[in-house]
């Protein structure tokens, strides 16, 4: 055997991987979840409101948000009001978007074409 300092990062010679061998030979295990899908899972599972109500846990930890955000919890309002100005954005862009098409007969071409322009934001 050769001159081998043993320390950090360097596991005696006998206990190091060999060559052509996997560190984790089995693997994940096939039916695991990766982290996204067990969130997703449990975002979208079911929970029963104080009323009755049923609905998503999702939709609970939104109406949570708005409901804290109306009372004028501050961290809350930073976090409903861009998603309040985009859907008032979205409201007045499909408004905008109608008037331009009945008024000045534009095909969507001609309105993808404004869109590159920045004054309206067109998504077909």
């Amino acid at each position: 055997m050769t001159d081998y300092n043993v320390g950090y990062k360097k596991p005696p010679v006998d206990h190091q991987f060999q060559k052509g061998q996997s560190g984790n030979p089995n693997g994940r295990r096939k039916g695991s979840l990766s982290f996204k899908k067990t969130f997703s899972k449990e975002l979208n599972s079911n929970i029963i409101l104080a009323n009755g109500e049923k609905i998503s846990k999702g939709e609970a930890i939104i109406k949570q948000a708005v409901n804290n955000a109306a009372t004028g919890n501050e961290k809350s309002i930073k976090i409903v009001m861009p998603y309040m100005i985009n859907d008032e954005r979205d409201k007045n862009n499909e408004k905008v978007i109608k008037r331009l098409k009945e008024e000045f007969g534009l095909s969507d071409k001609d309105l993808k074409n404004y869109a590159n322009t920045g004054f309206i934001y067109f998504n077909s």
